[in-house]
């Protein structure tokens, strides 16, 4: 479906004409991994906690790595934003909210680490007053802002066509939460022992998997689409094709089978690996494929006349 003409002259009239993307590197596809699983792992638990009524130390330890993964985001975003911008107009001047989707970042990340904490640590002393509550609703929109986020922060770069994309911040929402997911089957596959956490794995086990299926339709969706687009596009798809093809064997597939074996084998030790294994690779593969999306976003390099 998404395969680019194998004529070696229009390949050749392609990759000359296109030059890749160097502002966007190694600490922005970190940044944006870490920003969407924070959310995702959040946005799960706090489902967990609120319409399941699931109560533990899985649910708290989730509700709490959310907040913890924004900072290490935050720490990545600044590390690549140090030598670009002066730190203090990022948030100094609220007016850049409408033009700017690196202050409205830097907000989102800010306001749902300063409420996911206040909502989270057992230690304050508003746990037990209803303003905790409003505490958590506000860190559930900051949450889901910082999930979509991750998208639309390559996704209105329009001078990349790859990135210039509806589906790509599709594509992160839902990869986003495939991760908040796999880092708490990690951990409750870790805990197997306890029964409690027991169940929520075997839960997590089959939400994960539905996620990875729609992970695999919005992915190859979005390679075919991006394929007919424009010759910029073409040539990204041509840069990803191998990554992505290695991502949804081994960073999608391949876990999904392992999870599905765990579900039938129950509650045993091989399951509990399986599980582990299957977390690992999914979030192996989610960082991979927005590295890999970063690599291969390219643009029409303009000839001096």
């Amino acid at each position: 479906m998404f395969q680019l003409s194998q004529n070696p002259a229009l390949r050749q009239t392609v990759s000359g004409g296109m030059e890749k993307q160097k502002a966007f590197g190694w600490a922005i596809a970190w940044a944006i991994f870490l920003g969407g699983s924070a959310g995702g792992i959040f946005l799960v638990s706090y489902i967990l906690a609120v319409l399941f009524r699931v109560r533990g130390p899985l649910v708290q330890s989730g509700l709490l790595l959310g907040p913890l993964l924004a900072i290490v985001c935050g720490a990545f975003f600044m590390l690549d934003l140090s030598h670009k911008i002066k730190m203090p107009r990022l948030l100094g001047d609220l007016s850049r909210l409408s033009s700017s989707w690196i202050t409205r970042g830097v907000l989102t990340l800010t306001i749902f680490i300063l409420f996911g904490l206040a909502h989270t640590l057992p230690f304050l002393p508003w746990n037990a007053l209803p303003i905790n509550s409003i505490f958590g609703i506000i860190s559930v929109a900051a949450a889901l802002m910082l999930v979509i986020y991750t998208g639309f922060l390559l996704g209105v770069v329009k001078s990349i066509p790859f990135w210039n994309n509806p589906l790509l911040p599709v594509l992160f929402v839902v990869s986003g939460l495939g991760s908040g997911t796999a880092i708490l089957l990690l951990a409750g596959a870790a805990s197997g022992s306890a029964p409690a956490a027991a169940v929520v794995t075997r839960v997590l086990a089959q939400a994960e998997i539905g996620l990875i299926v729609l992970q695999l339709i919005m992915l190859w969706a979005y390679l075919g689409v991006s394929t007919h687009r424009d010759l910029a596009s073409a040539e990204s798809v041509r840069l990803v094709r191998a990554p992505a093809i290695l991502i949804m064997v081994y960073g999608l597939a391949l876990p999904m089978a392992l999870l599905i074996s765990s579900l039938a084998l129950g509650d045993t030790g091989a399951a509990a690996f399986m599980e582990l294994a299957a977390g690992a690779l999914e979030l192996a593969g989610a960082f991979f494929l927005r590295s890999s999306i970063l690599n291969a976003g390219v643009y029409l390099r303009l000839e001096a006349p």
